[in-house]
């Protein structure tokens, strides 16, 4: 095993193309392709899996290239210490996500030392790489954002590397847009959640994407608000890197705004099946409905309109938010709204009856049927 051995390991799973690498590191191809099966010879481990489409790290190879990279840094620092002419300044660096607080920070902190006896570097990369130059030395701190949705996850990653994390401020995410950009005058109403496990049937989908459009449509009667676009989104477990990842997002504009739940349903449900794609395992779905202005007046289309089954549409989600508001939020919903038993033979009368929960305490302050009796002596 050589020095430029690791080095072409390391520029192979950097570049994911055995000719990419060949070009950076200025060999043929046969010959780093030789160079490597040697290695893999004398380790006795596969490194790459190759393919139509390039190479990618096996298990082994993964495991191995961390170690490479800790000692071709260490041999670098060597060469800069003890080389010929060599003169080893201290070193810092930091890797980081795209925050603008952490650049701020690093400049301000480069201006108090001696830049001709410190050597500092700064990175700006994804969460893996960041966690990744950390473990291998080559960034001694690493600044990352933790949040309710990651923070099982990167927990991990801290953890398989020994690593550990020491939060520096709180603080809540903002999108910043151009005052002229299409979205910056828009306001939009959101319903989404993450499923009880992982879902690959259209069916189930459109049952729960039913749900967060008609949880849509009753927030906007709510503030007597119409939608003149409605949007789905839809993704698979970002965390599961051993399954194919998905995540699309369309949407669609209705000719005549409306709060209608049958309406929005509808268009969700359209628009979902454009977006679903086959042979993935979703986590995730929701529904956003924008281009939201006053129920009325409404600017009414001369071809799509009809006066008198807009009435009857509006008289009806009277009734059933009425209905429901009396008798429990799903006492009257869509057939699409329908959640399957959990037997799979039927369907749940309401959604807390779908799902599995044998083990769920009683409610005896707000269910009639779990009020305690209580015996008279």
């Amino acid at each position: 095993m050589t020095i430029q051995q690791l080095n072409y390991v390391i520029t192979i799973s950097e570049k994911g193309s055995l000719n990419k690498a060949a070009e950076v590191l200025f060999v043929t191809q046969p010959s780093l392709t030789s160079a490597v099966r040697e290695l893999e010879k004398e380790l006795g481990i596969t490194l790459f899996n190759r393919g139509g489409k390039g190479v990618t790290l096996t298990n082994d190879g993964a495991e191995f290239i961390q170690y490479a990279r800790q000692v071709v840094t260490q041999y670098e620092r060597l060469l800069e210490k003890y080389g010929k002419g060599g003169n080893l300044r201290k070193k810092f660096g930091i890797s980081c996500q795209h925050y603008s607080f952490a650049v701020k920070s690093f400049v301000e902190m480069v201006k108090q030392f001696d830049t001709d006896e410190y050597e500092f570097a700064i990175r700006e990369s994804k969460t893996r790489d960041v966690i990744e130059d950390v473990t291998t030395g080559k960034s001694e701190v690493g600044i990352l954002y933790l949040s309710d949705f990651n923070r099982k996850a990167i927990g991990k990653f801290l953890k398989s590397s020994q690593l550990e994390f020491h939060p520096l401020i709180k603080c809540e995410p903002y999108v910043y847009l151009w005052k002229g950009h299409p979205l910056a005058k828009k306001k939009s109403i959101c319903t989404s959640r993450s499923f009880n496990g992982m879902i690959t049937d259209l069916e189930d989908l459109r049952t729960h994407v039913a749900n967060y459009a008609a949880r849509c449509a009753e927030k906007l009667r709510q503030q007597k608000t119409v939608a003149s676009i409605v949007g789905v989104f839809l993704h698979t477990n970002l965390f599961r890197e051993d399954l194919a990842q998905y995540w699309n997002y369309q949407e669609t504009r209705l000719v005549t705004p409306t709060s209608a739940t049958i309406s929005i349903v509808q268009a969700a449900n359209d628009v979902l099946k454009s977006i679903y794609r086959p042979g993935y395992r979703y986590k995730k779905a929701g529904v956003i409905v924008m281009g939201i202005g006053p129920d009325s007046p409404i600017q009414q289309d001369l071809f799509d309109i009809n006066a008198e089954q807009f009435q009857k549409m509006r008289r009806l989600d009277e009734v059933v938010d009425r209905i429901n508001r009396l008798h429990g939020s799903e006492t009257i919903v869509l057939g699409s709204q329908q959640y399957t038993a959990p037997n799979g033979k039927g369907r749940a009368d309401v959604f807390a009856n779908a799902i599995r929960h044998d083990h769920k305490s009683p409610n005896p302050t707000t269910r009639w049927s779990d009020i305690i009796p209580l015996n008279k002596q």
